[in-house]
């Protein structure tokens, strides 16, 4: 059952969005394509026995959390072993999308207004925005019912940043960019439904160079080529002058991530944790935010990995935490199974913040998609669990 269910898709591809039931393929040729996912996998033909493991796979992973994140469901053994055999059927099955299921459910190929080749992507709140070396570039993903043959956008693409982009990160309204050694920038997203997306950026540096970043509780963690990172750090206000009173986030300062988590070779973050290497190992740990700056750090757990292992670039989800290495993809899992990918690898993804997608890894590899959905965090300890981030009881409401 700790085997992902994997989806293939042939195709020559540069990077992958899946957003709101549409799946955007950016192809190498650099035109872009749309499909209507939640289309294609509701038509799936399966064994009915199959249907809710497909469904919790590539649909809404939330759909199993909420069932077995009610403990009178959880603690029925019969009921767990049920869902776990039809999610182990599952992943024993060759999924592929056929040429057939990719003409019937693409919603058109366009020319992209973003420049090509581009360092990273992100959606959030409907916005798309592309990064590359001439900085960046968002647009307005039009709904999936509105979608159509010659469009995919309600407006064209603008450039609201002028700096390099090495990585991109959004939660809370706001877009970090990793910037190299221009350090790191927040953008927030307005309030209103103004057409201005994109505020006057929040910037922080030291002269490293940054190639990432990733969320930690409120704040931006930045990630560094090689070293501890740095920490923008945020925490919850209240206007309670606003009727009703309404929460944003408030700037407390920037922190040095040698001060958390001492020096290291590579750090990143996932909502409620920290993970470092360092003398051949990765620690994970368990971050506290504090009011004032700064917070309170855990060790938790520390994995050794393979000797002369060189790991190139990491993140983490809630389903475990991907290592890229020379040779493809390591991947801790939080049930502590250990999975390998080879390469080459194209680029890959994960969903942190998805709402429906946070168990899912996407990976380009030269020929074709995989579209991997590990399974087994359902049945994971969210509180004591080490090698990935832990559920956000909100969503099972």
């Amino acid at each position: 059952m700790s085997n992902p269910v994997s989806l293939s898709l042939d195709g020559a591809f540069w990077d992958v969005q899946l957003y709101q039931g549409l799946l955007y393929l950016f192809k190498r040729d650099s035109t872009l394509m749309v499909l209507d996912w939640d289309a294609l996998i509701a038509s799936w033909e399966i064994d009915p026995h199959l249907a809710i493991a497909l469904e919790s796979s590539f649909r809404e992973n939330s759909l199993l959390y909420k069932v077995l994140g009610d403990p009178r469901a959880a603690n029925d053994p019969d009921l767990t072993y049920l869902l776990a055999s039809k999610l182990s059927a599952l992943s024993g099955l060759d999924l592929t999308i056929s040429e057939e299921q990719m003409r019937r459910f693409t919603l058109g190929t366009f020319d992209s207004p973003f420049a090509f080749p581009h360092a990273d992507s992100e959606v959030h709140y409907g916005w798309l925005a592309v990064g590359s070396d001439d900085g960046i570039e968002a647009a307005h993903l039009r709904r999936r019912k509105a979608v159509g043959k010659r469009v995919w956008l309600d407006s064209g693409a603008a450039r609201y940043w002028d700096g390099p982009v090495y990585g991109l990160s959004a939660a809370f309204r706001s877009f970090a960019i990793a910037s190299g050694t221009d350090g790191v920038a927040v953008l927030d997203l307005p309030t209103d439904d103004t057409d201005r997306p994109l505020s006057e950026p929040v910037l922080a540096g030291d002269g490293t160079f940054y190639i990432g970043c990733s969320w930690l509780y409120a704040s931006v963690f930045c990630t560094a080529r090689r070293g501890s990172g740095m920490v923008i750090q945020y925490s919850w206000a209240t206007e309670q002058e606003r009727d009703p009173p309404r929460r944003h986030r408030h700037l407390v300062g920037v922190l040095q991530g040698e001060r958390l988590v001492g020096a290291r070779e590579l750090t990143w973050a996932a909502r409620d944790k920290l993970y470092a290497i360092s003398e051949g190992g990765v620690t994970a740990l368990r971050f506290r935010p504090t009011e004032e700056l700064g917070g309170k750090v855990t060790a938790i757990d520390r994995q050794e990995l393979p000797h002369g292992l060189v790991v190139q670039d990491a993140a983490s989800a809630i389903f475990g935490t991907v290592l890229e290495v020379d040779d493809g993809l390591r991947i801790l899992a939080t049930d502590g199974s250990i999975h390998e990918l080879g390469g080459p690898v194209v680029r890959w993804r994960m969903y942190p913040r998805s709402t429906y997608y946070d168990n899912q890894l996407h990976v380009i590899l030269d020929d074709r998609l995989l579209v991997l959905s590990f399974s087994h965090d359902y049945f994971v300890d969210q509180r004591t669990k080490a090698w990935g981030s832990r559920l956000d009881a909100r969503r099972l409401l």
